[in-house]
């Protein structure tokens, strides 16, 4: 979701004169949100997004990082607000369709209408391992579960072929598919791949409840 800066200090008196010099960049804006996240101060960068927001209103672009940054403090109502924010102003962004149908799911909304975003997300980015696990995780939600099995396995796929990090979250819904198609194997693999590589995952506790269960 963030960049990697070197100098977070730094990187943020760059783009607090940049946004002085030019109050309507909305690229420094994004900017100065992702490093005032990076350094923990979430509240603060959502604060920055808010205050561009005032002045700009029309910036599809920073209601989807106000979005992320709720959805990094799983405020998901909030971040589901924002998302839709970015979608009214731009409703072929796909990037925002995507993250309101992710957001959809926690919130408890319409899932229907939620695949319907994802997979109008997925015809622009066909590649995206993100996209897939949206995709994926609503069938999951749905009781559609070997479609969900399909979906995560392609954005698995994806990530791979993207080289991105091992991706915590697509194993996670990967792993609890495969368990409602009874493949205690690979669900108790994926499920290991989850802490191995975030031991801190939100959903680590009920992790360790499955694979417990699937060691008894």
């Amino acid at each position: 979701m963030f960049h990697f800066v070197n100098d977070l200090n730094g990187a943020q008196v760059a783009f607090e004169k940049a946004i002085a010099l030019d109050p309507h960049s909305s690229d420094a804006a994004i900017q100065l949100c992702q490093v005032q996240a990076k350094q923990g101060q979430i509240d603060r960068a959502i604060n920055t997004g808010e205050k561009f927001l005032a002045q700009n209103p029309r910036q599809a672009s920073i209601y989807i990082v106000l979005g992320d940054l709720y959805a990094a403090k799983s405020d998901w109502k909030s971040a589901e607000n924002a998302y839709q924010n970015a979608v009214a102003i731009s409703s072929l962004n796909p990037v925002a369709s995507n993250d309101l149908a992710g957001a959809m799911v926690h919130t408890g909304g319409n899932l229907d209408v939620a695949l319907s975003l994802a997979q109008t997300a997925r015809r622009q980015l066909p590649a995206s391992a993100a996209v897939a696990d949206t995709i994926g995780w609503i069938y999951y939600q749905k009781g559609q579960f070997q479609l969900a099995v399909s979906s995560l396995q392609e954005a698995l796929n994806l990530s791979a072929k993207s080289e991105m990090p091992d991706n915590a979250n697509i194993h996670y819904h990967l792993g609890m598919a495969y368990l409602k198609t009874h493949q205690p194997a690979l669900a108790r693999q994926n499920l290991e791949q989850v802490l191995k590589t975030s031991p801190n995952f939100q959903s680590a506790g009920e992790i360790r409840e499955q694979l417990d269960k699937l060691k008894s």
